[in-house]
């Protein structure tokens, strides 16, 4: 993993107390983690995908480096920022492949998230939730389910009413 960050559809949340709450929508459970000290927090801040691997071990040491991310990486909550660049046709330019281009939060973009199936590929989309899309973004970018299900007809499930467990 070359510039390691929190993937962007896991949303940070500090408690009152101090705890430090990593929600993960796609995930079955969100991460606790109990009162962080200030050298942890610095280094979960520094991972925004802007540094190098290298640039985190000389500025916060490779043992706390190295094992947070092996933690990060079994809970599956951190990816690595140079996969953008290695995608630049998912998105336009200055959109995000992850983001909704219509409200602006997470997609739950499984080709955005790094798995083989998007959520969208056994849903029908409206007419009218795709015309809400900007031109330079349809069929490029997938929209949120909560948008989809915005248009006057919402999505129509094709997928095969069983799902896994019926076979």
């Amino acid at each position: 993993m070359d510039r390691p960050r929190i993937k962007r559809t896991t949303q940070r949340m500090t408690a009152p107390n101090g705890d430090l709450y990593l929600l993960r929508p796609s995930a079955g459970a969100d991460i606790h983690i109990e009162d962080p000290d200030p050298e942890g927090m610095a280094l979960l801040d520094a991972l925004d995908g802007t540094r190098t691997r290298g640039e985190l071990i000389d500025e916060f040491g490779e043992e706390e480096v190295c094992d947070l991310l092996a933690q990060l990486e079994e809970l599956s909550v951190v990816e690595d920022a140079c996969d953008d660049d290695r995608h630049p046709t998912l998105a336009p330019s200055g959109m995000r492949a992850d983001v909704c281009p219509i409200c602006g939060g997470p997609n739950e973009c499984g080709g955005a998230m790094g798995t083989d199936q998007c959520w969208c590929s056994t849903v029908k989309i409206s007419p009218e939730a795709l015309a809400a899309i900007p031109a330079d973004a349809r069929h490029r970018i997938c929209v949120c389910p909560r948008c989809a299900q915005r248009s006057s007809h919402g999505i129509e499930d094709t997928a095969d009413p069983r799902g896994s467990k019926g076979k």
